[in-house]
């Protein structure tokens, strides 16, 4: 097909008298138009990953949106969804809120990474507790451990300050909700305001970000999700399992302990957002469009992304394992969401990958999973490295 359309062209253009006539053609015009050749077949193989992961069952609905250098390299929605579909992010809120204001508040002179978490709360005044500090909460090193069903307690928030640790701070990496849940509570008490609010007046308004926030209320656009079956599972307390049915939600996070401890504004889950919009909080990441606009410093950008010795970066993840994309370069980084979504950043070619799909909708197999989305991301990850290294503008 490719070598047909070419002839086709070639006699068409009358290539063979280019520079000699009327009807010819200069050479630099055949390096655009091959040069759009390829990226179209590029983009169909992107295309075809997607829809065959919907076809295949992997999600009801996806968006995949690939920058680079301020510019969409490849922009489109499979299944149910649309280009403007907002998702829930589930653990993308880590990064794109609690992360980002926490380094605004590092900015600011308010708080340090090096802080201890006593400082804040007296439960963390003792024994091991008392060494642990913010940024091992951020590195997913403090020792707690990676869930707890809060919302299955009398008293959540003082249960949450009150978990014990299960292994010695700074001795290992366990990733961990209720550290970004107790990270969110900071920032409450260090700013004064509720975490949400935040975030909302430091970053998502004044750059004019229209769909990415918490609690949002026009859900006309966006995805539904399905709650109850993992978190169900993992329950121990059988009245608190029958308390919490199966449910499809639609604009109420999907994580139990942010939608019914944290009103569905918390440190670890609750934003909301489509594409475009995590985009941009992406290469505020980045450097790019919004990095040095008044928003992170640089320097407190870089500190953030440096790597300890398990591969983690401050609230990011920097390791091919962590972000299933394979042959990252050194500073690669991003996060993934448990519903389904996905943003990976390569800095040294400008490139954000973003992956959003409301995976949850397909229910579990037979081994108490959801979809498992790390071939699809790989893949995805794979096709947007060639499109963004065979974009010829730059």
């Amino acid at each position: 097909m490719i070598i047909a359309t070419y002839k086709y062209t070639i006699s068409a253009m009358n290539i063979n008298s280019f520079g000699r006539n009327g009807n010819s053609f200069p050479p630099v015009f055949f390096i655009v138009f091959f040069s759009f050749v390829l990226n179209a077949f590029a983009d169909n193989r992107m295309d075809n990953l997607a829809e065959a992961a919907v076809k295949n069952g992997l999600t009801e609905g996806a968006v995949i949106l690939v920058r680079q250098n301020g510019r969409n390299i490849h922009f489109d929605a499979y299944g149910t969804a649309e280009k403007g579909s907002v998702f829930d992010l589930a653990s993308l809120t880590k990064v794109y809120t609690t992360t980002l204001a926490v380094m605004r508040l590092v900015d600011m002179g308010l708080l340090k990474p090096s802080d201890k978490v006593g400082k804040f709360f007296p439960e963390y005044r003792e024994g091991k507790k008392a060494i642990v500090t913010v940024e091992d909460l951020l590195r997913h090193r403090s020792g707690l451990p990676a869930w707890k069903p809060l919302y299955c307690e009398d008293k959540p928030k003082e249960y949450l300050l009150n978990i014990p640790l299960e292994y010695t701070p700074d001795s290992a990496r366990i990733y961990s909700d209720p550290g970004f849940m107790i990270l969110g509570l900071i920032v409450e008490k260090v700013s004064g305001k509720p975490l949400g609010v935040f975030v909302r007046e430091q970053f998502y308004e004044p750059m004019g970000l229209k769909t990415a926030g918490f609690m949002p209320e026009d859900v006309s656009a966006i995805m539904p999700t399905l709650f109850g079956g993992f978190e169900a599972e993992m329950m121990k307390d059988a009245a608190c399992r029958t308390k919490y049915p199966e449910t499809v939600l639609k604009g109420q996070v999907n994580d139990g302990n942010a939608r019914e401890v944290f009103g569905g504004a918390a440190g670890h889950a609750g934003l909301f957002s489509n594409a475009e919009d995590l985009a941009a909080l992406a290469e505020l990441t980045v450097g790019g469009r919004y990095g040095g606009a008044g928003y992170i410093r640089r320097d407190t950008l870089r500190h953030f992304m440096t790597k300890d010795e398990s591969g983690q970066g401050m609230g990011f993840v920097m390791t091919a394992k962590s972000l299933n994309a394979e042959s990252i370069t050194s500073g690669t980084f991003g996060h993934l969401g448990f519903t389904g979504t996905s943003v990976v950043c390569v800095p040294e070619k400008g490139l954000t990958v973003i992956i959003l799909t409301n995976r949850q909708m397909k229910g579990m197999d037979e081994q108490g999973r959801y979809p498992d989305l790390r071939a699809l991301r790989k893949a995805v990850f794979r096709e947007a490295v060639r499109l963004a290294d065979e974009n010829v503008v730059k």
